[in-house]
């Protein structure tokens, strides 16, 4: 059965952007159902991976049987195959049952290329019929086979100091940018952060300055410094609050002007938190649930990030029924804006944003009765270049797939470049690189991919930004490169790697310092139209780094600053130089180095 969209037409605000659009008003939506749990069970998660390791993204689900003694209960972990041809719902594979399982999430805990399974579970308590939830086993794997497991306890909340309920683990993610991902704990009063160590138990971190009530969360990268941040609902201050990573596993409380909170006023409280981009900036705007005073009712609000304050401010717009569900921001017609998509059990809404001053609204009935919606996530399964809405109830067994049905055009954004790749400071890398271009995106709405690459980890880490300092990273030689991802998830190729050397401080790596200041050969030679050319300094330096033309002229000075020890990456655009022999001259420490380079177009 197929759920067919009618469109029209409601205005909700009025805002200062206008640009280009594309129109749906002809296009068409429709909703699939797909039973994938097994038989007499309901979903619980459901993510989208690739979970086999083939390239094509599948769909990793737990489902449970509702409303039976333990002892009748089974809990079962399986996938859907992803293809070129979109999901393979007839193929579903098992991966395990165990009735204890409680949670899950995905993440390559062991570094070996394939993603395990992180499981929360509950066990009988010594010598009782009573049960827990403090057991967190992670299932290692290789292509979607169990191959060993790891099984260690949850942090617990402490109460007085004694030990009460074990915390959830609620989100997975890097937050000291180590290449590892990090458990984050969460509890009535404080978080705990669980510092992955590989194939090890985590070491537990107890947050003690976040407050109480943290459960209304969202990780994100708040001042797009390329580490992730922590909001939350800090009810024992009444406002939501950011935790600012420091970038050294230590945090910072900061205010960031949302209205505040207060239990005894029930629509001032806050149900979700989602950062998403809406104006032509780099930095995330906000989308928050909150309730409208009744048990079922509720409403959205959009929050606009103020650069010059560092806060929030509310948008004109609001998005409210007696029956709001879940909703997400998503780009559905590759018009530059973000649209929304809205679920609940009696209807699947599209919000159609018009060039930020009104919406088009497209309401396709569900009429489910199946009540909360469990999540909504999306991905372009089918490869045709528009992405597809997914969303599950909880408590049913059915995936529905939400399709666009009309034909999209979405051009690959533009390979970025590294303009500057420079050691800061011990342990500290600054990266700054030109801004994408994609034709059909805000500039503030395309992200970057950044992979740093050592003998030891790898790093990924994804910004708006056009420049970020990592720190904290570890002596030795790195390789990095960028990539440009736009809102329909389609990405770039990867720029031409550019190097660096961590060098610390005593002694720890001075092997690792060049005798002398070298100049090397820029690659690649010969070039079109962008190269690198880099240096290392045995100390810090005044530098200058000069191109000249055949007849000696100059044509563009590169660097004319202090540099620090270490290796050092610039980039080279030619894009309006005419073809020929060039050369590149580096001026440091009353040395003088020149070497050729040729620029073929």
């Amino acid at each position: 059965m197929k759920y067919i969209a009618i469109p029209f037409l409601l205005l909700i605000f009025s805002g200062p952007l206008t640009a280009f659009q594309t129109d749906l008003s002809d296009s068409l939506f429709v909703i699939e159902p797909h039973f994938i749990a097994n038989q007499n069970q309901v979903l619980s998660e459901v993510y989208p991976v690739d979970i086999n390791n083939d390239g094509f993204t599948d769909l990793i689900f737990r489902d449970y049987t509702p409303s039976v003694p333990f002892e009748q209960k089974t809990v079962t972990i399986s996938f859907i195959p992803g293809s070129p041809n979109g999901l393979l719902f007839q193929n579903k594979e098992t991966i395990i049952s165990n009735s204890f399982i409680n949670k899950l999430f995905i993440d390559d805990w062991d570094e070996n290329g394939s993603l395990d399974l992180i499981t929360q579970k509950s066990r009988f308590i010594d010598g009782t019929t009573s049960m827990t939830n403090d057991l967190i086993e992670i299932y290692f794997m290789d292509d979607a086979s169990i191959i060993d497991s790891l099984e260690f306890s949850a942090p617990y909340e402490i109460y007085l100091g004694e030990e009460t309920n074990p915390k959830e683990l609620y989100h997975l993610n890097d937050l000291d940018l180590d290449g590892r991902n990090d458990m984050i704990f969460l509890g009535f009063s404080h978080i705990t952060i669980g510092w992955s160590n590989g194939n090890e138990p985590p070491e537990f971190d107890e947050i003690t300055n976040f407050g109480q009530n943290t459960y209304s969360t969202e990780i994100f990268d708040f001042n797009q410094d390329g580490y992730l941040d922590f909001l939350y609902d800090d009810q024992y201050w009444d406002e939501p609050a950011i935790q600012v990573n420091n970038k050294d596993r230590s945090f910072t409380r900061t205010s960031i002007g949302l209205p505040n909170s207060n239990p005894q006023v029930p629509e001032s409280m806050y149900w979700t938190f989602d950062s998403f981009w809406y104006n032509d900036d780099h930095f995330p705007d906000l989308l928050i649930q909150r309730p409208d005073g009744d048990s079922e009712g509720g409403f959205y609000e959009i929050y606009i990030y103020d650069d010059s304050s560092s806060t929030y401010t509310l948008s004109p717009s609001a998005f409210s029924g007696n029956q709001i569900g879940q909703m997400t921001a998503i780009h559905l017609n590759n018009d530059g804006y973000a649209d929304f998509v809205e679920v609940n059990e009696n209807e699947a809404t599209l919000w159609v944003n018009e060039s930020n001053s009104s919406f088009s609204k497209i309401v396709l009935d569900l009429d489910t009765n199946y009540g909360s919606t469990g999540s909504i996530f999306y991905f372009d399964s089918d490869l045709d270049n528009d992405l597809d809405v997914f969303f599950w109830f909880q408590n049913s067994g059915y995936l529905y797939q939400l399709e666009f049905e009309g034909t999209l055009t979405n051009e690959q954004p533009t390979i970025p470049e590294f303009q500057s790749v420079s050691v800061t400071d011990v342990g500290s890398v600054n990266l700054s690189w030109n801004k994408s271009n994609d034709f059909e995106s805000l500039e503030g709405h395309v992200k970057y991919r950044i992979t740093v690459n050592s003998e030891e980890q790898q790093i990924i880490l994804e910004t708006h930004s056009n420049d970020i300092t990592l720190t904290e990273l570890k002596a030795g030689n790195y390789n990095v490169s960028i990539s440009s991802i736009d809102p329909l998830q389609s990405e770039s190729s990867s720029s031409l790697p550019a190097n660096f050397v961590i060098i610390l401080e005593s002694g720890e790596s001075s092997n690792d310092l060049p005798a002398e200041v070298f100049l090397h050969q820029n690659y690649p030679n010969p070039f079109n139209p962008v190269t690198n050319i880099s240096f290392e300094l045995n100390k810090t330096e005044d530098v200058k780094l000069t191109v000249f033309d055949a007849l000696g002229r100059t044509v563009s000075t590169l660097v004319d600053e202090r540099r620090s020890a270490g290796l050092h990456t610039i980039r080279l655009d030619a894009s309006n130089f005419p073809s020929g022999i060039y050369f590149y001259q580096l001026e440091a420490g009353g040395v003088e180095q020149t070497k050729k380079l040729t620029l073929i177009k």
